[in-house]
């Protein structure tokens, strides 16, 4: 019997593994997870953090659910290194599994850089897994400040968490802006004042040079020479792709630092292995087919294709092989505070020829609106406060209508989503 084996069990990997099993109710699937719990909603950590919901509550695939589906899980255990001559994928403990396929879908990992100083001491944590969060939680009790280094919405999903919790909470980024991909200068300087009335500081264009403590972290050092007392030093930055145990694997090891490079099927340059997720090669392509993830949706339907082409490939029916055909539709939500935000499409204009931005802001009613162009067709969306307008501005991303009768109007605050749905309905009839 082939045997599948897929490393990680996140969006990408879940949804690989299950679209395998459609396949072929017969190949042999295994699912390889360093985590002991089964598949969740990373995207929900923080409202974890907050209480807010439990987190078997996020929990969507436990031990039982694969046992239904005939894949075997193997948890808790974090792969050393894989053979690509031998096929082997060797944990830690030494023991090994053989594959005739392999997926990759091993995610991204928060590294501090190894040249600063103190960047081993307890109390120096990322916040992607439950394990992060577990390590947060046992630490609050005995701790007073917070600070979060980088500006990414996970980090001010953290601060706005931990806030509520009644810690003290800065946010140092290197930048000159907070998230960067997704807001303009107006956007930024809305969502910075609003986390100030949340008593939340933000120091932008800053480096954490130092970090004191004996064992545990106790302060950080700025490069102004600024020093701030710190008990917990939440890492939101450096997140490179996670391929350290795929070195000397066959595969080119400076190469994979940056992401494992696939083709359309999601095959990687050794034929029998398959990659999807946060762990590919971030490509520059502003709407090219293969781009770094940033969002569940875009993980789970590239661990879906490539599922379905390790099957295929193993059953030997090349009929069902599928190409990857992104969707300019993949629209992202959360929640800062009392603040609902939602983006899909692209957040950032390129600096290419007929892309243009258009944005609003009115801080008294907490309302944040952005809007990316191309040639009079709307490419990217984003809002923050009130995100009512979402489904009608999908509705004009995804039909690509031209708004050139309707642009003046798109970013008022009185927007009449009527004029949208008149010119979709318009359209739809041609």
């Amino acid at each position: 019997m082939k045997h599948l084996i897929i490393i990680g069990n996140s969006a990408a990997g879940h949804s690989a593994a299950i679209a395998a099993r459609e396949i072929d109710s017969l190949l042999k699937i295994t699912v390889i997870s360093d985590e002991k719990s089964g598949a969740y909603s990373r995207n929900l950590l923080a409202g974890v953090m907050e209480n807010n919901v439990k987190f078997k509550d996020i929990v969507f695939a436990d031990e039982k659910f694969y046992e239904q589906k005939n894949i075997q899980f193997v948890c808790g255990k974090k792969v050393e290194k894989v053979n690509t001559n031998k096929r082997w994928v060797t944990f830690i403990d030494k023991t090994r599994l053989v594959y005739d396929a392999l997926i990759i879908a091993s995610g991204i990992t928060m590294t501090v850089p190894k040249c600063m100083k103190g960047s081993n001491k307890h109390g120096v944590i990322g916040f992607r897994s439950i394990n992060d969060l577990n390590d947060i939680n046992e630490l609050m009790p005995i701790s007073n400040t917070v600070c979060i280094w980088g500006g990414g919405l996970v980090g001010l999903q953290a601060a706005a968490a931990l806030k509520k919790k009644k810690m003290e909470v800065k946010i140092i980024i290197s930048g000159n802006k907070l998230m960067p991909e997704m807001l303009d200068e107006n956007g930024e300087e809305f969502l910075r004042n609003r986390l100030a009335q949340q008593g939340i500081e933000v120091l932008l264009e800053k480096e954490i040079i130092d970090i004191f403590g004996d064992s545990d972290v106790k302060a950080i050092k700025l490069d102004n020479g600024k020093v701030i007392a710190c008990d917990i030093l939440i890492v939101n930055i450096n997140f490179m792709p996670n391929t350290k145990f795929l070195d000397e694997s066959g595969f080119d090891s400076e190469a994979i630092k940056q992401g494992l490079a696939v083709d359309l099927f999601f095959q990687t340059q050794i034929p029998n292995i398959f990659a999807a997720g946060d762990v590919l090669e971030v490509s520059d392509k502003i709407m090219g087919l293969i781009d770094q993830p940033n969002s569940w949706f875009k993980a789970s339907e590239q661990g879906k294709i490539a599922g379905i082409n390790a099957a295929a490939s193993l059953i030997e029916k090349e009929d069902l092989k599928a190409v990857y055909e992104p969707q300019s539709i993949n629209i992202s939500e959360s929640q800062l505070f009392d603040l609902a935000s939602v983006s899909f499409g692209l957040t950032l204009k390129p600096e290419l020829e007929g892309f243009e931005e258009l944005s609003f802001v009115n801080e008294d009613e907490n309302i944040y609106k952005k809007i990316v162009l191309c040639d009079s067709k709307i490419m990217g969306f984003v809002a923050l406060g009130n995100t009512s307008e979402k489904d009608i501005f999908a509705q004009l991303i995804e039909q690509q209508i031209d708004i050139s009768q309707i642009k003046d109007d798109l970013i008022d605050q009185d927007f009449k989503t009527d004029l949208a749905k008149q010119l979709i309905n318009k359209t739809c009839a041609v």
